[in-house]
């Protein structure tokens, strides 16, 4: 297992993101890239329902929606619980939006 295995495309489906969050906890861990610094995803769930005007985002777009997170996938959301920073300690999705200011709209980079 290499570091890299654990870069989120997030072009892929939703299972397949939530089963490389699972399976590369603790190490390499989930994670993507945010501002320039590695956003690790501790833990999260996949969302199956979701209203339909949330359905035509990219991948990778991020919404706040009733004060949640969600990351679209290529066929669903998925609701990061646990996060880090680089350089962070790890955080609650809730701690993550009012710190860092995260918008609608943003577009996390695909592997």
């Amino acid at each position: 297992i290499t570091k890299e295995m654990g870069l989120i495309d997030w072009n892929e489906d939703g299972q397949s993101i939530i089963n490389k969050i699972k399976g590369f906890t603790p190490w390499p861990s989930g994670y993507t890239k945010y501002k320039g610094k590695i956003l690790k995803i501790i833990k999260a769930t996949l969302l199956k329902e979701v209203e339909t005007r949330l359905i035509a985002s990219l991948p990778g777009e991020i919404l706040i929606h009733n004060g949640q997170l969600l990351i679209k996938t290529n066929d669903l959301f998925i609701a990061p619980e646990t996060l880090q920073l680089e350089g962070g300690n790890t955080i609650s999705s809730r701690d993550f939006i009012n710190g860092q200011r995260i918008k609608s709209g943003e577009i996390l980079p695909s592997g």
